[in-house]
């Protein structure tokens, strides 16, 4: 496999809404795919150096929610630097089942991740360099738009294989069917030809047609019950 890019960039990407702007943020934390040298090297496989676990593409297929003029803040860096989709402790997200820690150490599927993984002195620096610009960016701008409309609908955006995994288990087609999974807009497995695939481009029309009903019924002062 292919691995990942190996750079040093900025922890996150925000793009402004270029229409009307409504109170809606949308947030994509796991989309990222950079590692840093230093990452990549102690990771266990060129399994995990290829992406492995990693929101495929959302960056991409989200990129007309700008134009209903909803603002998008997205991870740039791959979850194994660090999840922000977990606290910057090491309180449990879903307390009683399995989950991926704030560096993940190993994936839904039980595999390792780390060769040699981080000590808690570099793990608090990937917290200071990653984790928090990225929380302290939504924050802000949850704030300016609560200020400018006295409230802001908040979603996150995620995607997930097909196939158990220790986290979601065992699950029916009848279940899989009303979940973000990869398959539905890629061929699972083969990343880096998803955004030639007619499935990539149907989704992307569907989520633009559900982005666009939830735009409307924002603009036009309706109740949107949580997503």
């Amino acid at each position: 496999m292919t691995g990942l890019a190996v750079v040093e960039s900025q922890p996150f990407a925000y793009r402004a809404a270029v229409a009307e702007e409504i109170p809606v943020l949308v947030s994509i934390p796991h989309t990222g795919t950079l590692l840093p040298a230093a990452v990549s090297r102690d990771l266990a496989s060129e399994e995990m150096r290829a992406g492995a676990m990693a929101d495929w593409h959302l960056d991409v297929l989200y990129g007309f929610l700008p134009e209903l003029g909803i603002d998008v803040i997205h991870a740039v860096y791959h979850r194994f630097v660090i999840d922000l989709n977990r606290p910057p402790t090491a309180t449990p997200l879903y307390p009683g089942r399995f989950e991926t820690t704030l560096v993940p150490l190993e994936t839904f599927q039980g595999d390792p991740v780390y060769a040699r993984p981080p000590a808690a002195e570099e793990i608090a620096r990937r917290v200071a360099l990653y984790h928090a610009p990225y929380h302290q960016a939504l924050r802000r701008r949850l704030d300016e738009k609560i200020a400018k409309f006295g409230h802001c609908y908040l979603i996150d955006a995620h995607s997930v294989e097909s196939r158990p995994s220790r986290l979601h288990g065992a699950l029916v087609e009848d279940v899989f069917l009303g979940e973000m999974c990869q398959r539905l807009y890629m061929t699972e497995g083969e990343p880096h030809s998803a955004l030639g695939n007619p499935k990539f481009v149907d989704m992307q029309h569907l989520l633009r047609g559900v982005f666009g009903d939830l735009a409307d019924a924002v603009l036009a002062g309706q109740c949107v019950r949580r997503l």
